[in-house]
C-alpha cells in the first residue's frame, strides 16, 4: 500500500512540475509580449528581442521565470543612466498584468489553463 501511495505521489509531483513549467511559460510569454508593446521604439530591436526563459528549479517547488531583452541597452532604457532618463517598459508591464499573471499561473498550475489568451 505504501508503495502504491508513493507511486501516486511521484506521478502527481511530476504532473505538478510540468504544469508549473507550462504556467510560467504562458506567463512569461504574456509579460514579454506586453513589455514589447510598451518598449520605446527607435529601430525595433529592443521590442523584437524581448524573450522569456523558465529556469531550472533550484529546489522543490522553487521555480523562476526570466523575462528581458537580449540587447545590452535594454537595461539602460528601463533604468536610465546619468545622461539619459529612464523609459521603463518591463516594470510597467508587470504592474499592468500582475492580476492576470497571478490568475494564469494559478490556473495552469492545477491543469485548468486555457490557450485563449
Amino acid at each position: 500500500m505504501k508503495a502504491k501511495t508513493a507511486g501516486k505521489l511521484k506521478t502527481y509531483r511530476a504532473q505538478l512540475d510540468n504544469n508549473v513549467v507550462i504556467a510560467l511559460s504562458v506567463a512569461g510569454w504574456m509579460l514579454a509580449r506586453h513589455a514589447a508593446d510598451l518598449a520605446p521604439v527607435d529601430t525595433g530591436l529592443l521590442e523584437s528581442t524581448l524573450t522569456y526563459t523558465v529556469a531550472e528549479p533550484r529546489g522543490p517547488l522553487h521555480y523562476s521565470n526570466i523575462v528581458g531583452p537580449q540587447v545590452i541597452y535594454g537595461r539602460f532604457q528601463e533604468l536610465g543612466t546619468y545622461k539619459m532618463a529612464a523609459q521603463p517598459y518591463l516594470i510597467p508591464a508587470l504592474y499592468d498584468l500582475y492580476p492576470q499573471l497571478k490568475r494564469t499561473i494559478a490556473l495552469w498550475s492545477i491543469g485548468k489553463g486555457t490557450t485563449s489568451l
